[in-house]
């Protein structure tokens, strides 16, 4: 009977399930990233047809989806970061 290696059978493990996470984090990233650029169109395109609507309006609306934008690169940034550092813990 072969011997057995847990501690290589154990990083094998994790390595799996990080990518595994990563592509799946990946997928829901990109994911939410159309749906906001979907929407950001859509509601550019409702407030610039409104008559009514107030520059100060626009203006709100355009630096609201400017931080969310921000907030979703950092997000991202910090999501690669962190893969980053546990894939590291798994080659050593």
């Amino acid at each position: 009977m072969p011997e057995r290696n847990p501690e290589g059978d154990w990083k094998k493990a994790g390595k799996e399930f990080l990518n595994f996470t990563w592509i799946y984090t990946q997928v829901i990233l990109d994911t939410l990233h159309l749906v906001q650029d979907q929407a950001q169109r859509m509601l550019s395109t409702l407030t610039q047809q409104q008559m009514g609507l107030q520059n100060e309006a626009q203006k709100m609306f355009q630096e609201w989806t400017e931080n969310l934008k921000k907030g979703a690169t950092t997000y991202r940034k910090l999501m690669d970061d962190n893969f980053k550092k546990a894939e590291e813990f798994f080659k050593s």
